[in-house]
């Protein structure tokens, strides 16, 4: 009963290619079935083989018999033309019919699997806890991950920032993706789930994976949104630290000038009276506190002494670039003070990890100006030739820029060279605007060399032509 129940009666009665097939399917098995009942129930009489029975003489050939005969074989002739004809141009919308339904019973499949416990379709046996990491619809999160001080050997709990997955198909293709899933990503808590990978799922989990995370993917201007926002955010986060810092000293000077009174209060008592014992220890939290309150104080001022004047092209770079080609820059928060630039992250502005070094000139050499027919460079080409490499991410095995091959690994800001292919993919666009791609450009090649060993902020010509 339980099964019978768990079917969707409803689409066998609406117009569908469901629909019909079901009452055609239907119809002909009540027909075999009459069929069956009806030759059971005749008395069998022994008849001679074909071959060896009289077939019909001239006078009752001759008769309308065979005009009915032929009469029938014209309306059965004509029945087939016109099924052809209706069949030929229902094929298109079939071919789509079928394709939607294998595309909803991928997403709906995928859903459970990126699943974890505040999803409805969550299943404790199948779901990989996606969510967990990336956020409830892929808007972003924090995995758990334990970062060890090479130096002292000190481990420190530091949660690493996981990327937004409702805007990933604008930075990788659908293969690429796949790719990611299968194998994992290098330096990162994104373990491989593919069997190729040394993971538990076969290809078409993963590919049901793909399709989810397709069918949740933000609009163009979504996208842009929600990449303005963040860089708003970037812009007032040094200000919003140094507010926050104040509010946490104002309650620790209270709750030490309360704790205070109380003791102050039990003065008469004796030392060893529970009471005062207790306001005693209150008064020593309450002390150190305050300590830490006025330090994370002080360092919040420092951070924003460092990020003043601070360009939008290296905090885009940072949104959005950093995280491959900073070491350690997804554990880095501005609000541990005990994990400061200095002491967690490489080298400053690009200085390589699972991304190349983009610092010494790297990237103006390998995006140099090209030469015209003079031999002459063309002001400029550079550039655009990089703009268009952060627009577009770097495909498998394919050329860009001045000798390089790309690993499929760079991401990209817009899915329009490949979102045509992929007929799930509804969103084609960047989620980047031009002016925010150019600014990144700007900074990888005019600024990233000025970048301090403090990864404090850098003067650069953002109009930069070189």
């Amino acid at each position: 009963m339980r099964v019978l129940a768990a079917w969707d009666w409803h689409r066998f009665t609406e117009f569908t290619v469901w629909g019909v097939l079901f009452w055609v399917n239907a119809l002909v098995l009540i027909g075999l079935v009459i069929t069956a009942v009806v030759a059971l129930m005749r008395d069998r009489v022994e008849k001679p083989a074909p071959n060896l029975t009289p077939f019909l003489g001239d006078d009752d050939l001759e008769t309308r018999r065979l005009e009915r005969v032929l009469g029938w074989a014209l309306v059965f002739s004509a029945v087939l033309a016109v099924s052809y004809g209706v069949y030929w141009l229902r094929e298109p919308t079939r071919q789509a019919g079928s394709q939607t339904y294998f595309d909803e019973g991928a997403i709906e499949r995928g859903e459970v699997l990126f699943a974890n416990e505040s999803y409805a379709v969550f299943n404790a046996a199948a779901s990989l806890k996606c969510a967990d990491c990336h956020g409830p619809e892929g808007v972003g999160g924090a995995a758990p991950y334990t970062y060890s001080d090479p130096e002292t050997g000190t481990a420190y709990s530091a949660p690493w920032s996981a990327p937004r997955l409702d805007t990933v198909m604008y930075r990788f293709s659908p293969d690429e993706v796949r790719n990611i899933i299968t194998y994992g990503r290098q330096g990162s808590p994104m373990v491989a789930w593919g069997v190729d990978g040394g993971g538990p799922k076969n290809e078409q989990s993963i590919d049901d994976l793909v399709a989810y995370l397709a069918s949740i993917q933000l609009s163009p201007e979504e996208a842009q949104k929600v990449s303005a926002e963040a860089l708003t955010a970037a812009q007032g986060q040094a200000d919003k630290l140094v507010a926050d810092a104040e509010v946490t000293l104002d309650d620790a000077t209270t709750a030490l000038a309360t704790a205070t009174e109380t003791l102050d209060g039990l003065v008469a008592l004796p030392d060893d009276d529970p009471a005062k014992i207790k306001a005693d220890r209150a008064v020593t939290v309450a002390t150190q506190d305050l300590a830490d309150a006025e330090d994370h104080l002080a360092w919040a001022q420092e951070w924003a002494d460092r990020r003043a004047d601070i360009t939008d092209g290296q905090l885009l770079f940072e949104l959005n670039c950093a995280r491959c080609h900073t070491k350690n820059w997804s554990i880095f928060s501005p609000e541990n003070q005990s994990l400061r630039p200095e002491d967690l992250l490489g080298l400053p502005g690009g200085g390589g990890s699972l991304g190349f070094d983009l610092r010494d000139g790297g990237v103006v050499r390998r995006f140099a100006d090209t030469l015209d027919a003079d031999g002459n460079p063309a002001p400029g080409s550079g550039r655009d030739g990089q703009g268009l490499f952060v627009r577009n991410g770097a495909e498998n095995e394919k050329p860009y820029g001045t000798g390089g091959i790309g690993s499929g690994r760079m991401p990209g800001q817009c899915n329009d060279e490949f979102a045509s292919k992929f007929s799930i993919l509804e969103h084609s666009g960047c989620m980047l605007t031009p002016e925010q791609i150019d600014a990144i450009v700007a900074y990888e090649r005019c600024g990233l060399d000025a970048v301090k060993e403090d990864h404090a902020v850098v003067e650069y010509d953002e109009n930069c032509e070189s």
